[in-house]
């Protein structure tokens, strides 16, 4: 994936600006997440912007190993941060927590009273349950219009994110997908994209010791995130009512698991992606043994030689699976800054974001993520015409959805990822009555 051509071309421009405006929902997705209702916001506080002291260090929260100088996101943060420093005089105190961590821990801070960081990095997939902690500053205090002016060049994207109720509560900074890799020697004629011409192309493929595909699908919440809903949702499945409890004991999840236990039964699925972590879903894939693979568009920063794969043409990428005619699905989210309640510095943590989502640093920050910048602005001096970007990006337009929301996202995700991978791997369960457990179980303990 060559990221150095600058300027953005006309056709480029297009498909962006039809994922950042057109909701980012796709397969008939909802234009809105369930329960947020965005609206145009203009609340300057009478109070106005806390003001930044250098005396109080800035504390951020985010997923970076800043001893990684291969990484460059990494690169960039610790960059960033030096910036931020010699125009400030603020120091930065950075911690790094894993990224499926980051939202669970922001929430045990605040709820239990103990120490809280002043900016925080946080998908969109767990605002909704940081809302519910109380866990969330309200934002539109720290960015009026006269102080924050390239708020209105932000993306719909960012509204669908993080405006909830009329109020805003985060900061998008780019939206990513998962997507599907594959090599272009294993499909001449292109990669299937329904249910029914995978199971189709499979046992050609298996008859050559090749898997279908490879994906993570571990007892994780990420697991269902990344490919079980979206086989749900282009099925025409939901996993959340309006409330946000669990609905997932229903044909249409049956449907997808049944036709996963048969890919798994007749060996086109590698057992291993079952069990491992995220580098056993991506072995199959690096020792040739899977045709497919589906990760993200981040995956480019972590599978060796993909890049270059890319660059040759020996690999493609595709979006969801069809199911029964249904529009394909893939998982969008997207990266945000929030400030905790309670942060001691929330005047240092306004300036860091309102730096940070300068057009050049937002650019190369999302490009560095391999993911497309929130402001117009950025797309316009970034280096996004290429021909990965635009391709990835016109599949994030046309298929690309918010997960669906639940005020204990996490917990309840985390049981149906379990349920999901007990019922793979015993075949005498009964799909429906262990789904039924699980939703149960959830309803029981959380509502």
């Amino acid at each position: 994936m060559n990221t150095k051509h600058a300027g953005l071309s006309f056709v480029v421009a297009l498909v962006l600006t039809a994922l950042l405006l057109a909701s980012c929902g796709g397969g008939g997705a909802p234009a809105v997440p369930t329960g947020v209702v965005p609206e145009a916001t203009e609340s300057p506080d009478q109070a106005g912007r806390p003001i930044p002291t250098p005396d109080e260090p800035l504390r951020i929260w985010g997923q970076h190993d800043l001893t990684n100088a291969e990484n460059p996101p990494s690169v960039l943060m610790n960059q960033r941060i030096a910036d931020f420093e010699a125009a400030t005089g603020i120091t930065v105190e950075y911690e790094q927590v894993a990224w499926d961590q980051l939202a669970p821990k922001l929430a045990l801070a605040v709820t239990s009273g103990g120490d809280v960081p002043d900016l925080v990095e946080a998908g969109s997939q767990h605002i909704p349950s940081l809302l519910d902690a109380g866990a969330l500053m309200p934002l539109d205090r720290l960015f009026p219009a006269a102080d924050a002016p390239w708020i209105a060049d932000m993306s719909y994207t960012d509204i669908v994110a993080c405006v909830y109720n009329g109020e805003r509560v985060c900061i998008s900074n780019l939206v990513r997908s998962s997507i599907t890799y594959y090599r272009t020697a294993d499909f001449p004629d292109g990669f299937p994209t329904t249910s029914e011409a995978w199971l189709a192309a499979a046992p050609e493929l298996a008859a050559n010791d090749q898997f279908m595909s490879s994906f993570f699908a571990n007892r994780e919440y990420a697991a269902v995130e990344l490919t079980w809903a979206q086989w749900i949702y282009s099925n025409g499945g939901q996993i959340f009512d309006a409330e946000g409890k669990p609905v997932w004991a229903n044909a249409q999840v049956v449907e997808v698991l049944e036709f996963g236990r048969d890919m798994f039964a007749n060996d086109y699925l590698p057992e291993v992606i079952l069990t491992g972590d995220f580098a056993a879903a991506e072995a199959p894939w690096i020792d040739g043994s899977a045709a497919s693979f589906r990760g993200g568009t981040w995956s480019v920063l972590f599978v060796p030689e993909l890049d270059d794969q890319l660059d040759a043409g020996a690999v493609g990428i595709a979006g969801g699976l069809s199911f029964n005619g249904n529009d394909p699905s893939i998982f969008l989210v997207a990266e945000n800054w929030v400030v905790p309640m309670g942060a001691r510095n929330a005047g240092g943590a306004a300036l860091w974001i309102d730096q940070f989502m300068e057009p050049e640093l937002l650019a190369a920050w999302s490009a560095a993520q391999v993911g497309i910048p929130t402001r117009t602005a950025a797309l316009e001096v970034g280096e996004f015409d290429d021909p990965f970007f635009v391709e990835a990006s016109t599949l994030m337009a046309a298929q690309g959805r918010f997960m669906e929301q639940s005020p204990y996202y996490v917990e309840s995700l985390n049981a149906l990822a379990i349920a999901i991978q007990e019922i793979m791997l015993d075949p005498s369960i009964d799909i429906q009555e262990h789904l039924t457990e699980a939703q149960d179980d959830v309803l029981q303990r959380f509502w």
